[in-house]
């Protein structure tokens, strides 16, 4: 009984989440357990592993569309400076034309 109380003792000071440890140290550990411990931890290991994967392939599918992202935005980029270059030249024409009116304006009517 003291190998048990022992076995216990060292189970919770150890480790925080014991109990696989503690249910070994009651039994005293056979085969079978460390069996079905090992295939628990396996099967665990290959969700994980699954896991991995698939976050990894969304990784790789979220840097291609970033990439793609990234492309779009330049090329709006560009855009948006041809356009406002082209209304800046637009507007100081408008703005010759008017200064060139008002005094074509102002010529016509000291005629008149």
């Amino acid at each position: 009984m003291s190998f048990i109380v022992t076995c216990h003792k060292v189970a919770r000071e150890t480790c925080a989440h014991s109990s696989d440890l503690e249910v070994a140290c009651l039994f005293h550990a056979s085969t079978s357990y460390w069996k079905i411990l090992a295939e628990r931890t396996r099967i665990k290991l290959e969700e994980q592993i699954r896991e991995n994967r698939q976050l990894h392939e969304l990784y790789d599918e979220l840097i291609q569309e970033n990439e793609q992202l990234q492309v779009k935005s330049d090329k709006c980029e560009y855009l948006t400076n041809i356009f406002n270059s082209i209304m800046s030249e637009h507007d100081s024409g408008l703005e010759l034309n008017i200064t060139g009116e008002s005094s074509d304006s102002k010529q016509e009517k000291s005629f008149i």
